[in-house]
Order: structure tokens, then sequence, then C-alpha cells
């Protein structure tokens, strides 16, 4: 017998019917049911039943070098994932290798890359307290600072934090705590208040002083990712941008690499 996942879309906001037919859409290969139930406090929620993959993206590169083929090959269908989630209106808000499964015919030569586990999920502009949802290695920027209406690009951002993962073989940003997260972003990345405006405006600002670090005009991925093809550097710093508008601002040949 086939075990199932069963994925809450309802996600803390009562999404649309146009919303729920899109996501229905754009997974109808996968979802062998939609249901509706009642969750623990008795109220009405959509329910996806989807098939369940053994393997996610963990397993392409436990104990084993990943390719830059591959690295292609996983970057290009979660990009165009979330595109499809773009049109729907729906932040995922919880991009992580776990939540990315992979289809497989026994070798990683050729594979599927789902994403799943909507449980996280809202509608675009919905209003969000809990930004603790999200795993804190993947957690976009705005959401460490506690935004109250992220962007679709916030998943760009868990997109970038994987990308860099599978080039280095280890989380790009990695802390035990949210503050500290932040700190290492900020030493990275630079002092974001210039390049980004709407930093000024988010609630966590009050608590944080931008005084020990500096401002960068290029971060070093270079320095961090020795390995990294020039192509897939730039990538990194388009998806890793502070200002979420800038997180699809790809030249010709970043945009050849994650479309063609």
């Amino acid at each position: 017998m086939n075990t199932i996942d069963v994925t809450k879309i309802s996600g803390g906001t009562k999404f649309d019917g146009y919303t729920v037919d899109h996501l229905i859409g754009s997974f109808k290969d996968d979802i062998e049911y939609l249901v509706k139930g009642k969750d623990n406090k008795n109220e009405d929620k959509d329910y996806m039943v989807f098939k369940n993959y053994q393997n996610d993206l963990r397993d392409m590169y436990k104990g084993r070098v990943i390719s830059t083929g591959e690295i292609k090959n996983v970057m290009q269908q979660l990009i165009k994932g979330l595109n499809h989630l773009d049109l729907a209106g729906i932040i995922h808000r919880d991009i992580q290798p776990k939540n990315l499964k992979i289809e497989h015919d026994g070798n990683f030569d050729n594979f599927i890359l789902k994403i799943a586990n909507f449980g996280s999920a809202v509608k675009y502009k919905t209003r969000i307290v809990d930004h603790h949802r999200v795993a804190l290695q993947y957690r976009s920027i705005e959401l460490l600072l506690c935004t109250e209406t992220p962007k679709q690009a916030s998943d760009r951002w868990s997109a970038g934090c994987v990308m860099a993962e599978l080039l280095k073989g280890a989380p790009l940003f990695d802390a035990s705590h949210q503050l500290e997260m932040i700190h290492k972003v900020f030493t990275f990345l630079g002092k974001p208040d210039k390049v980004w405006p709407e930093y000024n405006n988010l609630t966590m600002k009050s608590y944080i002083c931008l005084d020990g670090y500096n401002y960068m005009e290029k971060p070093d991925f270079e320095k961090e990712i020795p390995l990294a093809p020039k192509v897939e550097v730039g990538i990194l710093r388009k998806l890793l941008a502070y200002a979420p508008d800038n997180r699809d601002r790809f030249n010709e040949e970043e945009r050849n690499y994650l479309l063609n």
C-alpha cells in the first residue's frame, strides 16, 4: 500500500477558489485527493492528499558530491515551480531541502523535483505573525526581521540558500537563533539600509545596531564558495539580494541557466 502525505492548504488564511484551483492545477499529477475536513478547532479546512515520495533533496548530496549539472537541474525545476506559485499568488514560506521531494528511476541521473509541504503557505498580501514557521537556515532576511507582509520573493531567498548549500556542501548561513542569523547575514552581505529602503520600516530594526557592519558593494561569494561557476555566483547574488524586488533581475546568461 502506498503511503500518502496530507497537506492543509488553508495555512492560516482562507484561500479563494481561484487560488485553490490554480494550486490544484499545478499539482494535478501528484494530488490523489482534495478533501474538506475539520482541524483541531473544528474549523473547516481544505486538504490536499499527495503521493508520498521516499526521497528528498537531501538524499541527492548525502555521502556524495553533487555535480554542477545536477545543481542546474535542481535550480531550473525549483525556479519554475516557484514561478507557478507566483502566478497563484502563493508564498510557500518553507522552501528547504527536506520539502523538495525527488522522484527518480533508481539513480539521480534523471529526476523530477516536487515542491511539497504547504502547511506554512499563505496567500500574497496576507498579514502574518508567525515568522518562525520557516526553517532558520532558509528564512529570508525580511522574515528574520519580522515583516508582516512578505512577498513571493521570500521563497526566492530560500531557493538561494538551497543553491548555496548544494554548491558549498553546507548551509551558507547557519545559526542557533534569530539574532545570530541576522548577524551572520549582515556580516556576509553588509549593511542593508542603503540598498533596501524598506529595511527602516521593519519591526526588528529597533533592536539592531548597524555600527559594527560594513557596506559591501559586492559580497564575496567567490571566497565562501570558491568552486562555484561564475554564472551560479551571479544567480546567488540576485536570489540573496536584500531588496525582495531585485531577486528576479537576472541577466540573459543567468536567465538561460535557470529557464532553458
